[in-house]
Formats: structure tokens, sequence, C-alpha cells
């Protein structure tokens, strides 16, 4: 019962996090490492949850992470789905443009899904 509870909060905060969205100001540094540990080092309870079939869908990381969890991790790749990735330069830093109050804002690739 306690995996299903950790499956069912995991699955509401990934659903939260795509229905508010993340925009350059209101990144959420906390939730973006948040999502990299459970990228790159996974408990035991969220494996388990990927290997009954199910997918965790990841928004807003970077291009870099997504290039090293196919390295690093490619035999857990079918129980992952990346939504609006993060641009990155060469060296990894993510790519800004500026916005229509002169800010700067991260710029996405986002398919429409």
């Amino acid at each position: 019962m306690k995996n299903k509870r950790a499956g069912w909060l995991l699955a509401g905060v990934a659903s939260l996090a795509l229905i508010g969205g993340v925009g350059a100001e209101e990144f959420d540094e906390e939730l973006y490492d948040w999502q990299v540990e459970r990228l790159f080092e996974p408990t035991p309870d969220q494996e388990s949850w990927e290997h009954s079939g199910n997918i965790f869908i990841y928004e807003s990381m970077k291009e870099t992470d997504i290039e090293r969890a196919l390295e690093e991790e490619f035999e857990r790749i079918q129980h992952m789905m990346f939504v609006r990735t993060i641009v990155t330069d060469e060296e990894g830093e993510a790519e800004t443009e500026t916005d229509e109050e002169g800010g700067l804002s991260l710029i996405y690739q986002d398919d429409g899904c």
C-alpha cells in the first residue's frame, strides 16, 4: 500500500508541475533539484513504481540532463517522458532571451504536447 501511495504522490507532483507551467521568473529550483535526484538516484520505491509500468513526466529539465539520462539510465528510459526541455549552450548552461519587459527568460523546446 505504501508504494501505491508514493506512486500517486509522485504522479500528483508531476501533474501539478505540468498544470502550473514554469516561466523563467517562476523557475522552481527545488522542484528541478528533486527531479534531477529522482532521475539519477531513484529510491527503491520510485524504481518499483516505474517497474510496475508507470511513466514519470519530467518538466523543465536541461538538455544536458536528458543526454546524461540517455547515457547513464538507458535501462529506465521507457519509464520517462520529458516536456518543456530547457535549451542549453555548449557548456551546459541554460540559454536565455530577453522578454517583453526587458527581463531574461529561459528558452524551452516545447513541441506542444
